[in-house]
């Protein structure tokens, strides 16, 4: 019971020592708000340079790199050039071809499970889950490096094609 007394009957602080006390917690305040406008910065730095690249696997047509290699492909200060490797290059045509395979033996296998499972229904939404579209899409770029042309391959989906094409 002692204890309780003397935590509410504390004495007063001097308005030195609550100056001290406001001063000290004005400073952690302002720490606090340097390091979420450095934490700020970094993010937006990043995002940043993630608008201004993407990276692709070269499927081939460029040979100083090799086939499957994941190239990062950054945007050039040049009209319709980019940073290609480790060169500029500029790219003259862009084109992206949507190709897609489903897996039959995955249709089928699930079709079975989900027969087995729940009857027809789960035939039907087997079939469908085990046989979804594997995306195999490729852009095609038709580049020019020092005079000469290169068509080069990539992977990409739909949505690496237009972070592509804006960097263009």
């Amino acid at each position: 019971m002692g204890f309780l007394k003397n935590l509410f009957n504390q004495p007063e602080l001097t308005q030195e020592e609550k100056d001290r006390v406001k001063e000290e917690k004005e400073r952690i305040r302002q720490e606090k708000i340097k390091k979420g406008q450095e934490k700020l910065e970094q993010l937006q730095q990043k995002m940043q340079e993630l608008d201004e690249n993407v990276e692709l696997e070269h499927l081939g047509g460029y040979p100083k790199i090799k086939a499957g290699k994941t190239v990062k492909i950054k945007k050039s200060p040049g009209q319709n050039q980019i940073n290609f490797g480790s060169n500029v290059v500029t790219v003259k045509a862009i084109e992206w071809s949507e190709k897609g395979k489903r897996s039959a033996g995955k249709a089928a296998a699930g079709a079975i499970a989900g027969g087995l499972l729940t009857g027809g229904v789960g035939l039907i939404a087997g079939a469908a889950i085990g046989g979804r579209k594997k995306d195999d899409s490729i852009v095609a770029l038709l580049i020019n490096e020092n005079g000469i042309d290169y068509t080069v391959y990539f992977r990409a989906d739909q949505k690496e094609y237009q972070e592509l094409a804006s960097l263009l």
